[in-house]
């Protein structure tokens, strides 16, 4: 069953970062800096004040989840680049980009998503009053999630299970993927063999205008990336 929620995301300690312009290719150090963080398991494409991300990590031999595709889609418009959060952790430090303010444009994105949904995801957001109040809330998440159930099998081992309502949710995700840019989602779909499909789906996750978060290897490089993000948005004009 599809369902809608939301929670609060501890940052803990935060540092701001306010930027100075770079000279160079905006674009290209954006390419680069995300290429490298993703290696060989992501693509990375830059269109005007679209930013697209697809993951797809393949599981061990044997494993049940054989596959995880990650899709983020991004509309740099709703995202406020000149001050981020740079979280320190224990294995170097991750970089929170936070929406901007809740506007038209975004209402217009959400909208999209919804639109992908259909009349199952339409009805838990059901008017525009509705998705500002979600979006608006402090540290929210607007999300959309379909899980598998674990399940012991008679050999006394355990299995993922899918829920009815999988090939309905690989629908949606198919759906958002392939409207239009600009739009700002990132959906999780894993899978239990390696070509996705209605029938492979496990578990499935679409959220809509998330917070970027990217996990680096330490402070700097989470202000390299930080600096490559504002630098694309002014001279993409994505303001």
């Amino acid at each position: 069953m599809l369902k809608i929620g939301l929670f609060v995301v501890c940052a803990g300690i935060t540092a701001a970062v306010y930027f100075f312009f770079f000279q160079g290719s905006a674009a290209a150090r954006l390419s680069s800096s995300l290429s490298e963080l993703l290696e060989e398991d992501g693509v990375v494409e830059l269109q005007d004040c679209n930013v697209s991300i697809v993951v797809n990590k393949l599981g061990e031999v044997g494993a049940t989840i054989a596959l995880t595709r990650i899709v983020i889609q991004a509309d740099m418009r709703n995202y406020d680049f000149e001050t981020v959060r740079i979280i320190p952790s224990a294995s170097g430090a991750s970089l929170r980009i936070d929406r901007g303010p809740v506007d038209d444009l975004m209402l217009s994105n959400l909208s999209k998503i919804i639109e992908a949904g259909g009349a199952r995801v339409a009805h838990l957001v059901p008017d525009e009053e509705t998705a500002r109040k979600l979006l608006e809330a402090d540290d929210s998440t607007l999300y959309f999630r379909v899980m598998a159930e674990v399940v012991e099998t008679a050999s006394g081992t355990t299995e993922l299970v899918a829920h009815e309502d999988a090939p309905d949710f690989f629908g949606f995700v198919a759906a958002i993927e392939i409207t239009g840019a600009p739009i700002s989602y990132r959906s999780t779909t894993t899978f239990a063999a390696s070509a996705p499909s209605a029938e492979t789906l496990l578990t499935g996750e679409v959220v809509a205008i998330p917070f970027l978060q990217f996990a680096v290897a330490s402070e700097g490089k989470a202000k390299e990336l930080a600096h490559a993000f504002n630098d694309y948005a002014v001279d993409k004009a994505c303001s």
